[in-house]
């Protein structure tokens, strides 16, 4: 929803002050469109860990896409994993969009 504010919120939880150029510098740097055609980032310097030729590591960039690969038991192992692992942490993920833009 707001990818500079995510940015800061999990700077301040490291602790650290971003001015805002660095904000932006980030969200330009970490969006799907830049990390999805960046070798250091898309899975393609790692050919033996991901076959990109079979899928593609980073896919479409669509909230709420997951629904469309999972089962209903990859899911359940996916939410109790979070809720051990991240929620605990104080942090939290949308998963979906509850009213996607037209």
């Amino acid at each position: 929803k707001d990818f500079p504010a995510a940015i800061r919120q999990i700077a301040a939880f490291l602790g650290r002050q971003l001015t805002e150029p660095a904000v932006q510098l980030i969200a330009s740097r970490c969006s799907f469109e830049s990390m999805r055609s960046n070798p250091m980032t898309n899975g393609s310097k790692v050919p033996m860990v991901f076959n990109n030729g079979k899928s593609h590591f980073m896919r479409k960039g669509v909230v709420g896409d997951w629904i469309n690969h999972f089962t209903v038991a990859q899911d359940r192992e996916f939410d109790s994993h979070y809720l051990r692992t991240i929620a605990v942490r104080g942090m939290e993920f949308e998963f979906e969009l509850i009213n996607p833009p037209l």
